[in-house]
């Protein structure tokens, strides 16, 4: 017999079962996906900038962290508001 365990059927120590991980729909593109897409975009630019011409572009990076911050506490987001209206105008034509 084996004295290893089977890692696939490891359970955590409150013995309860593992859920699944999360995962997002992708079959369409939502506000919050389009959000998440343009928040990481911008955090990847102002990093380069950062690196590549100056040490200031770091404000571009707290901004948009502070902002995604604020999303999360509060639910307020201005850039959702422009996606949405966005989206909101080419269902309507």
């Amino acid at each position: 017999m084996s004295s290893r365990k089977n890692i696939g059927t490891a359970k955590p120590p409150n013995g309860k079962r593992m859920s699944k991980p999360y995962r997002m729909n992708v079959s369409s593109w939502n506000v919050e996906r389009i959000m998440f897409a343009i928040a990481g975009i911008l955090v990847a630019t102002f990093a380069l900038l950062a690196v590549l011409v100056h040490p200031a572009f770091v404000w571009g990076d707290a901004f948009v962290g502070g902002m995604l911050a604020l999303f999360a506490v509060t639910g307020y987001c201005p850039m959702a508001m422009i996606v949405s209206g966005i989206l909101n105008r080419k269902k309507a034509s």
